[in-house]
């Protein structure tokens, strides 16, 4: 992408942060606040997103110029992984895969980020939720106060604490790889700007579209093209499975291997001349790959999901106001607003942002949380290798749709290779 694309993108961007007439209307007797949403907020303007759409921007598709020099100077994977060489050629066949064919770069690209970014809405939700459950502080009074044996009971039964910092980590590593890779795909991305920029981009690109490849196709051009994509994201998924499989092969002190590979990768000279980079091994992002295996392999077999917020799920029964808007409420499974929890599908937390309200979901405790294996699958997804997403609840539909067809078409592919040797 082209700095004049890149500037026109950033100008609307900015020019996003004046709009309110996009976001839904909430009412109450006395006055009216506008709710934003996740959505809401990341969505450009209909007139704004119809000029994004003319010119087709997208931060992932690269110039043309930049097509032929990405991934050229990348090392050999013995140069990476020398005590691991099944994944150094794992590493070697994805690489070739995309200077063979340049064009996947834009596919694997908006597969990779949107798969981060599905994992920042999902766990922004929990984190939220565990961030309003304070075990043992009684909020029953106008003044908050503690219960030491409410918390301990708490701690037998849920293992908040461990969790609540299980989910910081997260948040933590999700933000850094996010952030990161968006840089790596505009290198004039401020860094600190990264993750609010990128999220803008990403919801409003307008480049590939990953619906086509969910749908039949009749077109032998369009067919052929989508088999090229797909085997390359099986190449993709099988190295970054094999590389984060490392995640869960601990020494005797506990630490993974995939924390120790990264660690002497994060000190190769040759890994700044790779370009664009690929791996983003920070210090936020090492701590994080080394706590969360090992936290998560001691949560206790029979501690509980935690369930929502209870001063939540209060407000929201008893319908409970602040400046004239409620402060939360649930949803039933149409999407209708109700206070019966009986009812509920969903909650929802309502902030005061300025002179409007930001709707926040909450979620309880989901079961990848409570467990060594969920955790590291989540921390798969965080590391490149979005397969191990499937099934969480996590993902979208078009995005596991593509990748179980991506890993059908390697299946597939198996299958008519045995049958030719056979005849």
């Amino acid at each position: 992408m082209d700095n004049s694309l890149l500037s026109k993108l950033i100008i609307l961007c900015l020019c996003h942060v004046t709009f309110l007439h996009h976001t839904i209307i909430a009412s109450n007797s006395n006055t009216q606040w506008p709710i934003i949403t996740r959505t809401s907020k990341n969505s450009l303007p209909e007139e704004l997103q119809k000029e994004a759409a003319n010119v087709k921007l997208s931060i992932l598709q690269p110039s043309p110029d930049d097509l032929s020099k990405l991934y050229q100077s990348y090392p050999n994977g013995s140069v990476l992984f020398p005590d691991h060489p099944d994944i150094a050629l794992k590493f070697n066949t994805m690489i070739e895969g995309i200077k063979k064919n340049p064009q996947v770069i834009e596919f694997f690209r908006k597969i990779h980020i949107n798969a981060l970014n599905k994992i920042y809405e999902h766990c922004m939700k929990i984190y939220v939720n565990f961030n309003l459950t304070n075990p043992g502080c009684n909020q029953t009074t106008q003044e908050p106060t503690a219960n030491v044996a409410a918390y301990l009971t708490d701690q037998a039964i849920y293992t908040t604490n461990k969790k609540k910092l299980l989910m910081n980590h997260f948040m933590n590593i999700i933000q850094a790889q996010f952030g990161a890779s968006i840089v790596s795909y505009i290198k004039t991305t401020p860094p600190d700007m990264a993750v609010a920029f990128g999220t803008l981009f990403i919801t409003n690109d307008n480049g590939i579209n990953l619906q086509q490849f969910t749908q039949p196709q009749s077109d032998q051009a369009i067919i052929a093209q989508q088999n090229t994509y797909l085997e390359f994201l099986q190449n993709y998924i099988i190295f970054f499975k094999a590389y984060t499989n490392l995640l869960t092969q601990a020494d005797s002190t506990g630490t993974n291997q995939y924390y120790l590979t990264a660690k002497k990768i994060a000190l190769l000279p040759t890994l700044s001349s790779m370009n664009p980079a690929m791996f983003f091994y920070d210090s936020q992002s090492m701590r994080s790959i080394q706590f969360i295996p090992f936290v998560a392999g001691t949560i206790p077999t029979k501690s509980q999901l935690i369930p929502w917020a209870e001063s939540i799920v209060n407000a929201a029964e008893k319908n409970t106001l602040q400046n004239g808007h409620p402060i939360a409420y649930f949803k039933d499974a149409t999407g209708k607003k109700t206070a019966e929890k009986n009812k509920a599908q969903s909650l929802f937390l309502l902030t005061e942002v300025g002179s409007s309200l930001f709707e926040q979901e909450l979620l309880p405790q989901p079961t990848w949380l409570n467990n060594q294996n969920g955790c590291i699958r989540v921390l798969q997804g965080c590391l490149g290798d979005p397969s191990a997403l499937v099934g969480l609840g996590i993902l979208d539909e078009t995005l596991e749709k593509i990748i179980e067809k991506a890993l059908d078409h390697k299946n597939s592919k198996s299958s008519d290779s045995s049958r030719e040797k056979k005849k």
